[in-house]
């Protein structure tokens, strides 16, 4: 039996209290989000000083923690991954949960030009130019990432629980990026310690779904297609260490490389702009004659910097090269 985390532990109950907490201090917004990831992007965009954001660590316990939340407390949003639900119809949105029009707030980066920045900062010319012959890196990428989205949702629609962390990617050739899905579902399958499950069943499942026609972009996970582009650098299309390309430096990099100008241009944003109006006067994004300081050097800098070393130095450089502005400065939000 492996070890449980502290998070495991924690319920809706939990998200309401630390609500609570926060209301008896003051009358900020209060944003409540998944997980630690979505908290680190929202902060580059939101107002600092009269925002603040709950993680409830889980999707299904910010559902649940809205009723008595909505009931007592105005100025509360939610705003959580869909994951599946574009796929399978499902829609779990209200006048105060925000569903992200992506699969999850990753994949929104890696569907704006963030995407091509980091590839183009962190990738090899020589490299991306041969492989740029025949298919783009997003397009290589994009192969692994749908077909563990679909076996994540086989997992989901079974109630398997099925194990993707920390996945050792046997079944991928890093060089080439070809692989086999039932190599893919094999070690998965081995890797959650179910070894006896139905394989068949479940590359019978993805290949029906790689056959239909539906926006592919919407079954990928983007902690999967982060890894995968970390793993791409380190051979097919560069030449990057492991350390530089480990998945949370890649998706802080996604992150530090996405403009305000590429927010603006998401539903995401529209969504949060929509919610301001009909809830005055809380406030999350800072208004266009505001301007503040970038919040990126505590991210890239302070986070993790006695471990990452060489990635951070890689982070540095992306930032040199991706910002417009004065150093230290972001544009204002409209």
């Amino acid at each position: 039996m492996g070890t449980r985390d502290i998070r495991d532990y924690l319920d809706e109950n939990d998200v309401v209290g630390e609500v609570v907490l926060l209301r008896a201090a003051n009358e900020n917004t209060i944003i409540v989000v998944e997980g630690s990831s979505d908290e680190k992007f929202l902060t580059h965009f939101i107002i600092v000083d009269e925002v603040d954001i709950v993680i409830a660590h889980g999707r299904e316990k910010v559902l649940k923690a809205m009723p008595p939340i909505r009931a007592r407390f105005p100025g509360v949003l939610c705003i959580i991954d869909a994951d599946f639900d574009h796929l399978t119809g499902t829609d779990v949105s209200a006048d105060d949960v925000i569903v992200t029009s992506e699969h999850d707030i990753e994949m929104m980066l890696v569907k704006s030009n963030a995407f091509n920045r980091v590839v183009g900062e962190l990738g090899s010319k020589g490299k991306l130019a041969a492989v740029g012959q025949d298919q783009s890196p997003w397009t290589i990428i994009e192969r692994p990432a749908h077909a563990l989205g679909c076996l994540r949702l086989y997992s989901a629609q079974n109630d398997l629980n099925l194990k993707f962390e920390r996945l050792r990617f046997r079944f991928l050739d890093k060089r080439t990026f070809q692989f086999a899905i039932k190599e893919m579902v094999q070690e998965v399958f081995q890797h959650s310690q179910k070894p006896n499950l139905d394989v068949p069943a479940a590359v019978g499942f993805i290949s029906e779904w790689q056959s239909r026609q539906h926006d592919r972009h919407l079954m990928c996970c983007g902690h999967d297609f982060a890894l995968l582009l970390g793993r791409a650098l380190q051979s097919l299309i560069g030449s990057q260490t492991t350390v530089a390309t480990e998945t949370e430096q890649i998706e802080r990099s996604l992150r530090l490389a996405f403009s305000v100008e590429d927010f603006r241009q998401t539903k995401l944003y529209d969504d949060i702009r929509a919610w301001e109006q009909r809830h005055e006067p809380y406030r999350c994004l800072v208004a266009k004659q505001n301007r503040t300081t970038v919040r990126w050097t505590s991210e890239g800098i302070s986070e993790g910097s006695a471990r990452l070393g060489n990635g951070v130095r890689q982070t540095l450089a992306v930032l040199t090269r991706l910002f417009d502005s004065a150093p230290g400065t972001i544009l204002p939000l409209t």
